[in-house]
């Protein structure tokens, strides 16, 4: 775990975690005190995290996983970034998580990154559909999910294929089992498991795997 609690210390262990070009942007963005940035090196059942700690006065903590390709990393910490102004622009008001305030924040927090060339084409593309809905499309926001993932792997070996391309019956590899597609909803699939037990699981459609012919 990396604890980045002095402003000095962005620069030497946040940039290599973030597309070229993005770090004098995000400094204009970053609080000069009062917001503690910890790096983990796997963040469980989540990518990033924002809390406040109020004993023995109010301090604000960002945690993400330093394991992320650094355009998610840099967008998970945006969003971690928009809970903390959220929290600053209404200390009194109890508001959602995700609320429009918090997608304001982070609609207007994200717009500094885009046309600067930080985000690969691809990425962008997606992420200025997301900030024109306002985060409030779930398509395009799985639009966007599969284009970081694709990103992700696209130096893999293996032919990997979206949820999203596979229709019902087809069958695919995930973490060593077979599946096979039962049902096609808005954002998720429901595959089959195919063992003696057969439970059903929910795939997200921007989640990428090997298909099973």
């Amino acid at each position: 775990m990396i604890a980045l609690e002095r402003k000095s210390s962005y620069n030497e262990t946040l940039e290599k975690h973030l597309p070229p070009g993005s770090m004098p942007i995000l400094k204009l963005l970053l609080p000069k005190t009062g917001l503690d940035i910890v790096l983990k090196k796997h963040h469980k059942n989540c990518l990033g995290k924002f809390t406040i700690r109020k004993m023995p006065f109010s301090q604000a903590r960002i945690t993400i996983s330093q394991a992320l390709p650094p355009p998610r990393f840099l967008i998970v910490l945006i969003h971690e970034l928009a809970h903390y102004y959220t929290w600053k622009l209404y200390p009194k008001r109890k508001v959602a998580p995700h609320g429009e305030e918090w997608k304001n924040s982070f609609s207007m927090l994200l717009s500094a990154f885009v046309k600067k060339n930080v985000f690969p084409e691809s990425i962008e593309k997606e992420l200025i559909a997301c900030i024109d809905s306002g985060f409030n499309s779930s398509k395009a926001m799985m639009h966007l999910n599969l284009a970081l993932n694709r990103w992700k792997h696209k130096n893999d070996r293996k032919k990997m294929f979206a949820i999203s391309d596979l229709e019902v019956s087809s069958t695919f590899l995930y973490k060593g089992s077979i599946y096979k597609i039962v049902k096609i909803n808005h954002t998720r699939s429901v595959a089959e498991k195919q063992d003696a037990v057969s439970k059903k699981f929910s795939f997200y459609k921007a989640m990428l795997v090997e298909k099973v012919e």
